[in-house]
């Protein structure tokens, strides 16, 4: 058979467009320099237009109570976080109430 006398590697060239193999130690140096780092003229100035989380809007007025007063001790301010907490657990309480009674009405008779 004419093909099994020609060596493999003179197949692979063909099959892959590889070239005759480098002989001169110049053209081995040449094919082993460090590449360039890749250049991207991209620089943001402006943030992104989407987002997967919209950011928090919060009512200003609803913020100030989360503010220290001028001249409050840390005693006072965290009794006023505390009054804070408990109004913010009465309300979720009543509003979780509030959709439970909806659920309820919502949902078919036993």
């Amino acid at each position: 058979m004419a093909t099994a006398a020609l060596p493999l590697y003179a197949f692979a060239a063909g099959i892959f467009n590889v070239g005759p193999a480098a002989t001169s130690t110049e053209t081995a140096r040449t094919q082993q320099l460090p590449v360039q780092p890749a250049q991207s003229g991209y620089q943001p100035v402006t943030p992104p237009a989407a987002s997967a989380f919209p950011p928090i809007k919060a009512d200003p007025k609803a913020m100030a109570q989360f503010e220290r007063y001028p001249n409050e001790s840390d005693d006072a301010y965290i009794a006023r976080m505390k009054v804070v907490y408990q109004r913010s657990v009465a309300d979720m309480e009543r509003v979780n109430r509030e959709n439970m009674e909806k659920m309820k009405a919502l949902a078919p008779p036993k």
